[in-house]
């Protein structure tokens, strides 16, 4: 890694695989988790039962949805399935949905990222985050800050929020919006070849590859005929040299 490339003034993350690393996404058990809170489940619906519903309803127009950029959030295709089974919960929608995450797709830091996140607070260098999920952004910045409790994100958009996904520049200029810096003084971290590198090279950022594959069963890295260019980094550590004095 050049130590001479210019230290950005802000810096933006993905967030699966660039920040946290998911090594599996069970929706089965975290209805399961979810369940024992319902205080009416007036036909016994099991997870295993709510999982085929939700999968017969959704996955083939989520599969549309994303291909044609667009966002359907978890929390309007919950309503379908827990109507459709006259499913009610005791617990608000953001501890439901915290629940479900947690016990879904448990995560770690991926390695070197906290040392990296040390350096951005040591030189104030302001942070934010873009995911493409269907979890709304408070349940993502609730779990960033039990991820990152030492770090404070300035924002953090979820393309739940917003119906927009990744590579569509408007996240992007929103995200620009929102820190207050020109985009050649930003950087966009990210594993996604097509939705984080196209996306901020598009929008003027200075984009930068997380190529480094911790396993993630559901991962998906669709990958354009040629990227634009970016920095390149297998370990976060290789970056810690721009910001060390």
């Amino acid at each position: 890694m050049d130590q001479q490339i210019r230290r950005p003034r802000f810096v933006l993350f993905d967030y699966g695989e660039t920040l946290a690393h998911e090594a599996d996404y069970r929706a089965e058990a975290g209805f399961a988790a979810i369940l024992p809170h319902a205080r009416k489940n007036p036909r016994s619906a099991d997870a295993g039962e709510l999982l085929a519903a939700f999968r017969d309803c959704f996955h083939d127009l989520r599969r549309r949805a994303h291909a044609a950029g667009a966002e359907i959030p978890n929390r309007q295709r919950w309503r379908w399935l827990f109507e459709m089974y006259d499913l009610e919960f005791d617990l608000p929608p953001d501890a439901l949905e915290a629940l479900y995450w947690d016990a879904a797709a448990p995560c770690t830091p991926t390695p070197g990222v906290e040392g990296l996140l040390e350096r951005l607070r040591k030189n104030r260098i302001g942070s934010g985050v873009i995911s493409n999920m269907g979890f709304s952004g408070d349940s993502l910045r609730a779990r960033l800050l039990r991820l990152f409790p030492r770090h404070s994100f300035d924002f953090v958009l979820s393309s739940a929020d917003y119906v927009l996904r990744k590579p569509d520049p408007y996240l992007f200029e929103l995200a620009l919006h929102k820190c207050g810096f020109p985009a050649r003084e930003v950087w966009f971290l990210g594993d996604n070849p097509e939705a984080d590198i196209c996306g901020a090279a598009n929008a003027g950022l200075t984009p930068v590859l997380y190529e480094r594959d911790l396993g993630c069963a559901y991962r998906e890295l669709p990958r354009p005929e040629s990227l634009p260019p970016c920095l390149r980094v297998r370990d976060w550590p290789e970056l810690y040299p721009i910001f060390d004095d």
